[in-house]
């Protein structure tokens, strides 16, 4: 979904796309959140999106960072996405508190917490049946996203 921004949200956009690397990467609080693996459920016109407590393989929950992080996007799986303007504007892929969607739309108006100790890698856990999807949601992940 995409949003109607203010003047001062689209000079944010602006100024994103003229950052160097370097002044992209500075952004991201580097909190891991976005690494955890989603789901969606619902109708598609009233999905609702909830964040579990797997991971994938190469993220590190102890240090919360990805041990491939320079070759994530080359993987054979290809479920690692670069965060780039479309999916900071999508409004479903990152939490509220993520660097990059403060950046443009401001402080969250809470703060996101994950029980890292209870993060999985995901060759570890089965989701395929909607008992075990449940077991694995962070129930107040629903909101994490909400602009």
């Amino acid at each position: 979904m995409k949003y109607n921004l203010t003047s001062e949200q689209q000079k944010k956009v602006e100024q994103l796309k003229q950052m160097s690397p370097q002044q992209w990467e500075s952004i991201c609080k580097r909190c891991g959140i976005c690494c955890l693996c989603k789901i969606q459920i619902g109708p598609e016109k009233q999905t609702s999106n909830f964040y579990t407590n797997v991971c994938c393989d190469a993220f590190n929950p102890v240090t919360r960072q990805c041990t491939m992080y320079a070759s994530r996007l080359t993987r054979i799986k290809q479920d690692c996405k670069k965060v780039d303007l479309d999916i900071i504007l999508d409004g479903t892929l990152l939490p509220r508190t993520c660097g990059y969607v403060e950046y443009i739309f401001g402080p969250a108006p809470f703060k996101t917490s994950v029980n890292w100790k209870l993060v999985k890698p995901e060759t570890l856990v089965k989701l395929d049946t909607p008992l075990q999807i449940m077991q694995h949601l962070i129930l107040d992940s629903q909101n994490w996203n909400k602009r």
